[in-house]
């Protein structure tokens, strides 16, 4: 058999990436604006704390190669028809120093000037390195006999470090073991055989946990592999083994071998436990970070930008009519600007904060927004929007109470979307908007 010089080399071919976050925002007329953390600074080595977002965006912009901005300039239009998206750049951070990157992205929010999109970014300078050089090593490869050409075949598959690699005969499903490591291992399965299906079926109640086992039985039948092999398409399931009593997680992978050796293909088991953590941890983050990013700092309820996401959502609802029964309601915090000039900022963030304790309170079931400084709108949905009339009766009769026992006033107005005339939330909104100022009349006169 064969071996590379390094026989590390396979190994290493995966190797753990940190992860960037980053957010692009374009604007008609304007410079595109970069946000990133400081992974992406340390990344791409680009310090983007002192620099604009503008400036920030022009110098990693300009250090990536040519041919990559045009592709970049597609996967962003991708992005921006609701495609999630992903891209490989290479970046220039120096005459004789060249990295790669992968991103993957989506819009996450097209206002009427603002278009934002938001995703990570990944340091796969390695993975690129060692695809060049097992590239360059392919037409020595070749030239080796055929027991070497099946070695090359597994080597292949365990680009993706394979914890074991079966080699099958596509027609008599002989096979035989040729890689193996790993807790994998701890089964003890047999190394050689006569029938790959019928033994691994066989040894699938033993090792896989119970909810995965007739999916597996599914995906390792002839019946699924031997066309895709013929059709020389790669195939994989991800399952879960159990291994000392604990589901751990896992995939095989089928790979056609070398065109030279088309009565073979290559079966590979992979433990991918810390890929599926790392992968629950990124989501985690990018969730985090949404959330954050839609929250309003003060009050802790949803900010403007989730207001806005929320009306695109719902005015493509509305155009499809499929949009379900809904109100808005709107509310000012009375006196807002007399309490900061006479007792501070400090004390008027307090009567912001007691405002929307109150509006939250009242509208239990649906989203509040934060829409300006004293401005706050609700969209009654469900519960709500079905009890609204109790609940804006009681709201109001807690608004007078407040204001005779000189507490956090709140003005409001409400307006329910008709199908038949309403085109967009706007027109809900609106309505709702001007009975706010009719009640914040009448609370002054009270």
């Amino acid at each position: 058999m064969v071996s590379f010089d390094n026989p590390d080399f396979v190994l290493s071919i995966i190797k753990e990436a940190k992860i960037g976050l980053w957010k692009i925002e374009t604007e008609d007329n304007k410079p595109q604006r970069l946000y990133a953390n400081d992974t992406v600074y340390k990344l791409l080595g680009v310090d983007g704390s002192k620099l604009s977002p503008e400036d920030y965006y022009k110098a990693c912009f300009d250090k990536i190669e040519k041919n990559d901005k045009a592709n970049l300039r597609k996967a962003f239009r991708r992005m921006m028809n609701g495609n999630f998206t992903e891209a490989q750049f290479a970046f220039t951070v120096s005459p004789k120093k060249t990295l790669y990157f992968k991103v993957a992205g989506f819009k996450n929010s097209s206002g009427k000037k603002v278009t934002r999109y938001e995703g990570v970014v990944r340091d796969i300078t390695n993975i690129v390195k060692l695809q060049q050089k097992s590239e360059r090593q392919e037409m020595q490869l070749t030239k080796y006999n055929n027991s070497e050409i099946t070695f090359f075949g597994i080597a292949q598959a365990l680009f993706h470090d394979f914890e074991s690699v079966y080699y099958v005969n596509i027609h008599t499903g002989q096979y035989s073991e040729y890689i193996g490591h790993g807790t994998f291992k701890e089964f003890k399965f047999a190394t050689k055989g006569e029938n790959f299906y019928e033994e691994s079926i066989k040894n699938i109640p033993s090792a896989i946990y119970i909810a995965d086992q007739k999916r597996v039985i599914d995906f390792i039948s002839k019946e699924n592999i031997i066309p895709a092999m013929l059709a020389r398409k790669t195939i994989s399931i991800r399952y879960r083994i159990v291994i000392k009593g604990e589901p751990l997680f896992y995939r095989l992978t089928a790979a056609p071998s070398v065109e030279q050796d088309s009565d073979h293909y290559i079966i590979g088991v992979q433990n991918i436990e810390e890929n599926v953590k790392q992968e629950k941890e990124y989501a985690e983050r990018i969730r985090a970070a949404t959330e954050m990013a839609n929250s309003d700092a003060l009050t802790g309820v949803k900010n403007r930008l989730a207001y806005e996401r929320a009306e695109e959502r719902m005015n493509e609802e509305i155009a499809g009519g499929t949009i379900s029964p809904f109100a808005i309601g709107v509310f000012d915090v009375n006196n807002l600007k007399k309490t900061n000039d006479k007792y501070g900022h400090e004390a008027g963030d307090v009567l912001i904060c007691e405002s929307a304790k109150l509006i939250c309170a009242a509208f239990s079931h649906s989203p509040v927004f934060r829409i300006g400084g004293d401005e706050f709108a609700v969209i009654m949905i469900g519960a709500d929007f079905f009890d609204r009339e109790k609940i804006i009766s009681k709201f109001r009769k807690i608004a007078s109470k407040n204001k005779k026992e000189g507490r956090a006033v709140v003005s409001s107005g409400f307006a329910d979307f008709v199908f038949s005339s309403d085109l967009k939330v706007i027109d809900v909104f609106d309505r709702a908007d001007a009975k706010m100022y009719e009640n914040k009349k009448k609370l002054k006169k009270k």
